[in-house]
């Protein structure tokens, strides 16, 4: 893992190194095996690292081209590195001591700013081509390594891994984006490039910019292919080329010579690695795989101590644990503040713990499900394709096991499907408007008011919030024509870039670099084109995975249906540990008043309290309490330059 950083100035006037030197404290969790500046007059690069691949301890802070018309400042971790030696002409006998920084520079050498579509692997990073005056940063393809900049033109491009390595540049000012703290409140996360910080802008997964003339450009230089389709004469055959690719990714993955872990719920995801990464290091002949997990309490919603065990049975597996059971959702909120750099979900705190006991014990490259839920889509929406293709006696067969399975009754499942996607799309609009008519107004589900309820009006009009809504806001309950572009829609929305940058800046407030093995393009791509009967199967989601990784894993993970609910342990937890920072949240400042209808919010929270109604109430009353404390709480306590610029330790 690595911070880096940078200043350009574009109005001639000279890099300050103290402001470099600022930059570098600040970001100081992102690596202190070693680190350095580099500068001319006009341009500043520097970079933090931690030790976490062979090739990386040969790393230089900053690499410099041997004629010095190249400097490049990189946080990377590149696959399939054999292959692009080969394609740069460099001797397979230097592997051992080449570093990435070094391919890439070799790389922009020989592609130029086509370079990233050559690379496989987790980078973000900034190359200073001096002949050509031209600066030219680029992200990976699905958004794992961070890239934030903030550009005045004219004036001066500042450039880091986290946006409090930007802010605290005296060149940049800070002034907080009410249009993110609207999507917030309104779940919006389309737009990718926003930060709470309105002069802070974030590059796009699969994004290069270039910075020429004064003048910035940023363009797309991969993206998913929907219109791909994947044909295999045989279910093994599907089954046998997912698991090639998942094990590869997973094994690539493992390049390290540091302590290996993994987190392990219990769920579909964290199983397929764990199981995958302890057979590699068996084969391998070296070590045991660390796990690490939340228990919960027995028997609840959100107990997976089984599925956990399971896993732990099988061996090579030296498991790790949390007890839940006395976490609050606000633990560490302050330090979280700094490091999230922004107001956060209820459930980060399942994140955080247990990368902080990786740490603990001495781990610096962890494993993570994320983005499995994405790449390996659970495959629903196929019976809405079935149902709109008039294909109802396979339809029928699809729903009778997911209707058993969930103990649902079968028939009217069947109907409504064939009423709402086979059937309705073919009735007038004339006559639906006539039906609703008839029917009266119908009272929305408290899902889709939400929003609007919680916002202050006065607020969202400022913002033009409605406008943001139609661009960025996906509109899930919106039917699709098929299951491809269902996926496509999931992978795209912008949910998949958000989560991997959360948990990226929860490994790197604990130094540990996290690793996603389903955050791979070339698994992404694959799933994406899939068939729809390979992702939902006789009343299985996700029937690829299952079905692929069957013999890997043991039965009970593999025929596991749905996942835990951690909604009720931190509702709870909450409201029984919290309550007097939820009471400073709500009733300590009225600024928060300013972009929530703030007295709605405070009966909904007294009822909530006087009633005990979080208890077995509405989980969508919580949230809207929950959303208006924490972004209440960052305002207070999170938001300022002293505050997210303090100890980041």
């Amino acid at each position: 893992m690595t911070a880096i950083f940078g200043v350009y100035s574009l109005d001639g006037s000279p890099i300050e190194r103290a402001d470099l030197e600022k930059m570098m404290r600040v970001l100081r969790h992102r690596g202190q095996d070693s680190y350095g500046l580099w500068c001319t007059t006009s341009i500043g690069f520097g970079r933090r690292i931690i030790h976490t691949t062979p090739e990386s301890r040969f790393e230089q802070p900053v690499h410099l081209s041997p004629d010095g018309s190249l400097s490049l400042v990189a946080d990377a971790r590149l696959d399939k590195r054999e292959e692009l030696q080969t394609a740069l002409g460099l001797p397979a006998s230097s592997s051992e001591r080449l570093t990435d920084a070094h391919l890439l520079l070799s790389a922009y050498e020989k592609w130029g700013e086509s370079c990233p579509e050559k690379l496989s692997g987790d980078f973000a990073f900034a190359i200073k081509d001096h002949r050509k005056r031209v600066l030219f940063c680029a992200r990976d393809r699905l958004g794992c390594k961070p890239f934030v900049y903030y550009f005045r033109p004219g004036s001066v491009f500042v450039f880091a891994s986290e946006v409090k390595g930007v802010l605290c540049s005296q060149r940049v000012p800070l002034e907080i984006n009410d249009a993110t703290i609207g999507d917030f409140l309104f779940c919006n996360k389309g737009d990718q490039t926003r930060t709470f910080y309105s002069n802070v802008c974030k590059l796009p997964a699969a994004h290069s910019l270039t910075l020429a003339e004064g003048r910035i450009r940023t363009e797309a230089y991969w993206h998913l292919d929907p219109a791909a389709e994947v044909r295999c004469s045989s279910d093994e055959e599907y089954a046998e080329r997912f698991r090639d690719l998942f094990v590869k990714s997973v094994s690539s993955r493992m390049r390290t010579d540091s302590a290996l872990g993994s987190k392990l719920s219990g769920g579909q995801d964290t199983s397929a690695i764990c199981c995958v990464a302890r057979k590699v290091l068996q084969e391998r002949g070296g070590g045991v795989l660390r796990t690490f997990s939340m228990l919960y309490p027995d028997s609840g919603p959100g107990d997976e101590r089984r599925y956990v065990q399971s896993v732990v049975n099988m061996g090579n597996i030296e498991p790790y644990y949390v007890h839940a059971e006395e976490l609050s959702p606000l633990k560490d909120m302050e330090r979280v503040f700094r490091h999230i750099e922004g107001p956060y979900s209820p459930t980060t705190y399942v994140l955080w713990v247990p990368t902080g006991l990786a740490q603990e014990q001495g781990v610096q490259v962890l494993f993570e499900g994320y983005g499995g839920d994405q790449v390996v889509h659970p495959g629903y929406h196929y019976l809405a394709e079935l149902a709109a293709r008039f294909r109802w006696r396979r339809l029928a067969s699809e729903l009778r096991p997911i209707a058993a399975i969930h103990k649902n009754p079968f028939r009217p499942m069947l109907r409504r499907y064939i009423w709402r996607f086979g059937l309705r799309p073919w009735v007038p609009d004339l006559l639906r408007r006539a039906w609703r008519q008839l029917r009266g107004p119908q009272r929305p589900l408290a899902s889709e008011s939400r929003p609007w309820q919680l916002i202050n009006p006065d607020f969202a009009r400022r913002i033009n919030l409605k406008e943001r809504v139609k661009r960025f806001h996906t509109d899930y309950k919106e039917p699709l024509p098929t299951d491809r572009e269902d996926h496509y829609r999931d992978l795209m929305s912008g949910g998949l870039q958000d989560g991997l940058e959360l948990i990226d800046k929860i490994a790197a407030a604990f130094s540990v670099e996290i690793r996603c093995p389903f955050a791979d393009p070339d698994l992404a791509q694959f799933c994406l084109a899939l068939p729809s009967d390979q992702k939902l199967h006789l009343g299985y989601d996700r029937w690829i995975l299952r079905h692929a990784l069957a013999n890997l894993r043991p039965r009970e993970i593999t025929n596991r249906i749905g996942k835990a609910d951690l909604g009720p342990d931190w509702v709870r937890q909450l409201f029984r540990l919290e309550k007097a920072n939820l009471h400073d949240a709500l009733y300590g400042s009225d600024t928060i008043g300013e972009y929530v209808d703030i007295g709605a919010i405070r009966s909904t929270y007294k009822r909530l309290i006087e009633t005990s109604s979080y208890i077995t109430g509405s989980l969508d009353e919580v949230g809207w309490v929950y959303d208006t404390a924490i972004l209440s709480l960052w305002l207070q306590r999170g938001s300022r330059l002293d505050q997210i610029c303090s100890d980041t330790g």
